[in-house]
């Protein structure tokens, strides 16, 4: 039986396990965090002094789709998330169309509850790079459990100081981890994974859009909303938005690293985890508003169902496995 402390309420074998993160092999934090953490807190709502076990630092992967270079960038504007004047004030309104798009595509997947003020109850949704939790928190709100992760420890704690005590927002949780590190758990499911405004941020936009199928259960929603890289959104994107109307910073995006549709449609049906809705998105940056559009030139978002394997499928898969795997396999 856990031991609890009389005077903060945690569990004193967690913290002390906690501490030793970093004196201990992968193989052991991987057990760690799916014993004593199944569904990273989806089971039960966490107390108010035990959610900060969730806000620590868990990478014990290096990353090979964060660019230290673009963490550094979005750090530097950790002040300034909430600032809804500020840089990030596209992303806030782009709330306006990216928050009701999730909820809708995800109740006619058959997730959630209809018609109620909690629509998502019952969700869970794994933000990758969440930032200071634009996003996350009014997919909280809408009574997702929602963990948000991110490359940039500033950023999170933005993002913890702003979620605050706030008991709308108990089902949110900010985990300092490598999306690689919640792959490499390898138990952790997710009925949702959101990647809004990232992927062009990303060393290999493939292996970042495998990593987001690993860690989603069979049937689940991936989200990815980005720009396209076309002559429209060089000068629209880059020109306009960061050196004449300044509505991000110089150096916020690099037009390379935007994608087309078609060559993230091509790496999702690869991962088995083809497309189903894609809707381009317009922003007024005189007006600060963002609108629905037809054209993908620019903005645009998408959503994608992971592929539920056939009976047929799964026996197949089984007589594949090695003679060893199948044996660690048995029960005893």
């Amino acid at each position: 039986m856990s031991r609890v402390c009389k005077l903060c309420g945690h569990c004193i074998s967690k913290n002390l396990a906690m501490l030793q993160i970093r004196k201990i092999s992968k193989r052991m934090i991987t057990t760690y965090l799916r014993d004593d953490y199944p569904g990273l807190g989806f089971d039960q709502q966490l107390p108010k002094k035990q959610r900060t076990l969730f806000d620590q630092s868990m990478r014990f992967t290096s990353s090979s789709s964060v660019s230290e270079e673009e963490t550094k960038k979005f750090s530097k504007l950790a002040h300034s998330w909430w600032d809804e004047r500020g840089d990030m004030m596209a992303l806030h309104t782009m709330n306006s169309l990216r928050v009701p798009f999730i909820r809708d595509c995800l109740l006619y997947q058959g997730f959630g509850k209809p018609k109620t003020a909690k629509a998502l109850e019952g969700v869970n949704i794994l933000e990758v790079g969440c930032g200071a939790g634009i996003l996350s928190e009014p997919l909280a709100r809408l009574g997702a459990s929602v963990v948000g992760i991110d490359s940039s420890a500033e950023a999170l704690e933005a993002a913890k100081i702003h979620r605050g005590d706030d008991e709308d927002l108990q089902s949110l949780q900010y985990l300092d981890s490598w999306l690689e590190d919640i792959v490499a758990v390898g138990s952790i499911k997710f009925d949702c994974v959101v990647a809004s405004e990232v992927i062009e941020h990303v060393e290999d936009y493939r292996n970042f859009i495998q990593m987001c199928n690993k860690v989603l259960k069979p049937g689940g929603s991936l989200f990815i909303s980005t720009m396209n890289r076309t002559n429209y959104s060089y000068y629209l994107g880059i020109i306009m938005a960061e050196y004449v109307l300044h509505v991000v910073s110089p150096g916020t995006h690099t037009w390379d690293k935007f994608l087309k549709p078609a060559e993230i449609e091509d790496a999702l049906l690869n991962e088995g985890c083809p497309l189903v809705k894609i809707h381009g998105m317009c922003y007024d940056p005189i007006r600060n508003k963002w609108s629905w559009t037809s054209s993908t030139e620019l903005n645009y978002i998408v959503h994608a169902v992971k592929t539920i394997p056939t009976a047929s499928e799964n026996e197949k898969e089984t007589k594949t496995l090695p003679e060893s795997s199948k044996k660690e396999n048995t029960p005893t």
